[in-house]
């Protein structure tokens, strides 16, 4: 009987429900003060508070925030295969690694970088899980 990667699971859940949540796209309109943006994420929210601008292509339309919400989303679906099909550890763990990676492209940044980092240390636990079973084999002699 495989051992289920609890920790690499619960990393990987909670990192794709940050990536998700931080790049939800809220309906606000022109309300904020940009005008021509009609959707805003938690992040962009944040970060407009602030003052920052990060990044140059932080609102070219390669890369929406819906693009947070899918990859979050199938950052979360690579949780699940971690812990309901513990024998395919090393797909669901690259699943969460490269999507988690992937969100750090869209406005939303990953979730402010925590959902990736959480997404990678969970994936790579996920990758690295050593198959234990509970028979031993008795010793010969």
């Amino acid at each position: 009987m495989n051992i289920k990667p609890v920790v690499a699971f619960r990393l990987s859940l909670i990192a794709g429900i940050v990536i998700f949540v931080l790049g939800f796209p809220l309906p606000l309109g022109d309300y904020l003060g940009v005008v021509g943006k009609s959707f805003w994420t938690i992040t962009d929210i944040i970060v407009s508070f602030l003052g920052l601008r990060l990044f140059p292509f932080w609102s070219l339309p390669l890369c929406p925030e819906t693009v947070s919400v899918a990859w979050g989303t199938l950052v979360i679906i690579g949780a699940i295969i971690l812990y309901r099909m513990p024998n395919q550890h090393a797909t669901g763990g690259a699943v969460v690694v490269v999507f988690s990676i992937l969100s750090l492209l869209t406005p939303s940044l990953g979730g402010f970088c925590v959902g990736t980092a959480l997404g990678v240390f969970g994936g790579i636990s996920g990758i690295l899980l050593k198959a234990k079973s509970t028979s031993e084999t008795p010793a010969s002699g």
